[in-house]
């Protein structure tokens, strides 16, 4: 799988993938916090964005989130990964 970084934001990071599987081109986003509560609720929305199906909507394939406990800290780290659709943007205003 290719990777290359497209964009950055707020709310995450955008990666650009192909799937070694099919060469689906594929968006990855990488939301990265030490907030649980918010972390949980960014993995359910995903969750719940992946069982809509409509045209108008990109079609998540897949979420997850990985968890660390820094040892020298004991902060917690959360990485919420979601693996979706690519679609071309651009904004005008």
């Amino acid at each position: 799988m290719l990777i290359i970084e497209k964009d950055s934001g707020g709310f995450g990071t955008i990666y650009f993938a192909t799937r070694k599987s099919d060469n689906t081109p594929t968006a990855i986003k990488v939301i990265r916090t030490n907030d649980e509560e918010f972390a949980n609720a960014a993995l359910d929305e995903a969750i719940g964005m992946h069982r809509l199906q409509h045209p108008n909507i990109l079609e998540i394939y897949d979420q997850k989130i990985n968890f660390a406990i820094d040892s020298n800290t004991g902060a917690k780290h959360f990485e919420i990964c979601i693996m979706m659709e690519y679609a071309e943007y651009t904004f005008e205003g």
